[in-house]
């Protein structure tokens, strides 16, 4: 198709283009949608596709009730929410796709959504993006953090949670001329979106002794990410 086609055409010295295709759960087109790289592997190429999860179908899967697919005010459709969920996992378990993004839950988390409201996401769903917005994303590796009596080196994570935030930042004013469209370009100057997440989670908790699937993990991962947060946002201001 022409998104296929357009995104294998475009390149960066080399590298092909990706794309992020989404849709929201209740639209008319999702069952469609939802199948559409197990009938066809050929019908979307390089590009991902994910479907917009809203807090009103996550409560109808839970309380197994009926669910309006709908466009604006017009209800087209009305489907059980949990046999809608089960379908979404089958086709993911037998192609790999539709990903989930929890979308209500992320334009919730959104600190701009009232004046730069996301839109979808980037190719791999990294970070949230309004229209126009471009990924800048870094990383922090959690497991070097840890020292060799299993502690969490709190002070060494906030120093290196500064010097990241700061980098990215320096890099939107490094790249603001390589932008391809002026939107690109005045949206990564006035919002300074930087994309800092993390890796090694697992390897962190297996230094420190901690069980994956315990309290102890969730209430650790709650601790750092905080820190994290709250560090990123000060570095920022």
């Amino acid at each position: 198709n022409l998104f296929s086609e357009n995104t294998n055409t475009i390149a960066q010295h080399g590298r092909r283009g990706a794309n992020m295709q989404t849709l929201r759960i209740d639209h008319p087109d999702i069952e469609k949608f939802i199948e559409i790289k197990t009938d066809d592997i050929n019908m979307v190429k390089y590009s991902n596709i994910s479907v917009l999860l809203t807090h009103n179908f996550m409560e109808a899967v839970e309380n197994d009730t009926e669910f309006d697919l709908k466009w604006e005010e017009t209800v087209y459709k009305t489907v059980n929410a949990k046999q809608l969920w089960e379908k979404i996992i089958a086709h993911a378990h037998s192609s790999a796709e539709p990903g989930l993004l929890f979308w209500d839950t992320m334009t919730d988390y959104h600190n701009a959504e009232y004046c730069s409201p996301l839109v979808s996401t980037n190719p791999c769903a990294e970070q949230p993006l309004p229209d126009g917005g471009c990924c800048n994303l870094g990383s922090l590796n959690l497991e070097r953090f840890v020292d060799a009596e299993g502690n969490f080196k709190i002070d060494e994570f906030k120093e290196t949670v500064v010097i990241a935030t700061r980098f990215l930042d320096n890099v939107i004013d490094y790249n603001l001329d390589r932008h391809a469209l002026d939107t690109q370009k005045q949206n990564a100057q006035n919002d300074r979106r930087v994309g800092l997440g993390i890796l090694g989670l697992g390897d962190m908790m297996v230094r420190m002794g901690i069980k994956y699937d315990s309290e102890d993990a969730l209430q650790t991962v709650d601790q750092v990410m905080q820190i994290f947060r709250d560090t990123a946002y000060e570095t920022s201001v």
